[in-house]
């Protein structure tokens, strides 16, 4: 028990290690098959994201759970926390957490 609780506490808070994030409310909302696309309040951006093409952050199509979470924070127009990794071959910075409560 002790170590699924220690894998639990690692895996909750890893992605704050690796990533980099930004506070705001998502403010718009575009797709391509690639997936959804995201900005939020003031086109605001996380520091890794800097050059990403116009200041939209992706989120995979294959990231079905994550994109429900951005759809329903979107239409309740509530603050969200958003963590990012670098922009990648895409030329779009990759979202790969988003916390709701922010």
């Amino acid at each position: 028990m002790k170590k699924l609780l220690a894998f639990v506490s690692a895996l909750a808070f890893s992605a704050p290690a690796f990533a980099d994030f930004v506070d705001g409310t998502i403010v718009n909302v575009t797709s391509t098959p690639a997936g959804l696309f995201i900005m939020v309040t003031g086109g605001a951006l996380p520091a890794n994201c800097s050059g990403t093409s116009g200041g939209w952050m992706m989120i995979p199509e294959s990231a079905k759970t994550m994109i429900a979470v951005v759809l329903i924070s979107r239409i309740q127009n509530t603050p969200a926390r958003v963590f990012t990794s670098p922009i990648d071959g895409s030329g779009f910075c990759q979202v790969n957490q988003i916390d709701p409560a922010g």
